[in-house]
């Protein structure tokens, strides 16, 4: 097997990014740190995998590395330098891959990003049309709530007097 195969053993610059990586999630206050079945469920892999991540077990490839910078709130590089991937990204200057522009990407789900881009382009648009239609009844929904407070803004006010202890 050749060093690049991703089934080979983790080597010395696999260990010392697993390392890296477990620090940073370390260093993450305990009641803020994501839980690593937490990591799992954003990454799309299980808390086992994680946990073989973190101690060296499994290398770190670069959709690892790019998916622990983004759910720990660190640069990719913080964690890992040396595989080829992150030296020149298409329109992103060498080294300018950080959290801030992961994070600027705007993903909002519970799952990770990389778990929905595997998905195939007609099941990526049949989700987005769902959100779609899903945004707009909520928009909807926001409106109409909106109409009947203006059409009765004593609504609040409207509360039956309390009743005085000691009377019946």
């Amino acid at each position: 097997m050749s060093s690049d195969n991703r089934r080979s053993k983790p080597n010395a610059a696999d260990r010392a990014a697993s390392a890296r990586l477990f620090a940073k999630w370390q260093a993450i206050p305990a009641a803020e740190r994501p839980s690593q079945d937490r990591i799992a469920q954003y990454l799309g892999i299980t808390q086992s995998a994680v946990s073989q991540y973190f101690h060296g077990k499994t290398r770190l490839n670069y959709r690892a590395v790019l998916g622990f910078a983004q759910i720990l709130r660190c640069a990719p590089t913080d964690i890992r330098t040396d595989l080829p991937e992150m030296a020149a990204l298409p329109g992103i200057p060498e080294g300018a891959v950080t959290y801030e522009l992961l994070r600027d990407s705007g993903w909002p789900f519970k799952f990770g990003k990389p778990r929905f881009d595997r998905l195939s382009q007609d099941e990526r648009q049949q989700i987005e049309n769902v959100m779609v239609t899903l945004l707009k009844e909520f928009e909807r929904r926001a409106r109409l709530l909106k109409a009947l407070k203006a059409a009765s803004p004593s609504h609040q006010s409207a509360r039956l007097p309390k009743k005085k202890a000691g009377k019946s």
